[in-house]
């Protein structure tokens, strides 16, 4: 047990990264950098499927879904659709990339949602909603922020194992189910949707 230790501490002293990064999870950037991918993918995968339709704490005020949202901010539903395509396809590329350590999958999906959380912080302060409900949208443009800035400092922190491959697969398969689930809700047909009046 000690030798372990002292061999897991050698792995953190500056000029052992290359044997820190052999052992995958246990190298700390590759940790904050696997778990920060998850989570956007999980969090951005759950508000874009079963939480369409759910008030939050985290929505602008006085909206009770993410249509309502939307126009809260005074966005055209076009721009609903097209945030929504993009901040998925984001967030599935950093998915993806805890499979295939695909280091353009990394730097553009960590990009993309960091700008869009920042969109979203924004849109929240336009509308005056109280610091609290922008939490969320600030906490992911912080992960992103990480990410994006581990990958350019080390991008070898980017590379997968069989344990990192394990946990993306299994991102994956939960955020596929939310969307499968929410498609066959009819969760995706604006129609369906209660709107705020047109002022």
């Amino acid at each position: 047990l000690v030798h372990s230790s002292n061999l897991l501490v050698r792995c953190f002293e500056p000029g052992t990264k290359k044997i820190a990064k052999m052992a995958g999870l246990l190298y700390a950037p590759t940790f904050v950098m696997v778990l920060s991918k998850a989570a956007i993918g999980l969090w951005v995968t759950s508000v874009w499927s079963w939480r369409l339709r759910i008030e939050t704490s985290f929505r602008a005020e006085g909206a009770k879904n993410l249509v309502q949202e939307f126009q809260k901010y005074g966005f055209p539903m076009w721009v609903m659709q097209l945030v929504g395509a993009v901040k998925g396809s984001c967030a599935a590329m950093l998915v993806i990339s805890l499979l295939y350590p695909v280091p353009f999958f990394t730097l553009l999906g960590s990009a993309g949602i960091l700008f869009l959380m920042c969109v979203a912080v924004g849109s929240h302060v336009k509308v005056g909603d109280a610091m609290e409900r922008s939490l969320a949208a600030a906490c992911m443009a912080t992960l992103a922020l990480i990410i994006l800035a581990i990958d350019i400092i080390d991008p070898q922190a980017a590379a997968v194992d069989l344990v990192i491959n394990s946990i993306g697969l299994l991102t994956a398969l939960a955020c596929a189910t939310m969307v499968i689930f929410s498609y066959q809700k009819g969760d995706y047909n604006l129609d369906n949707y209660e709107r705020l009046l047109e002022a």
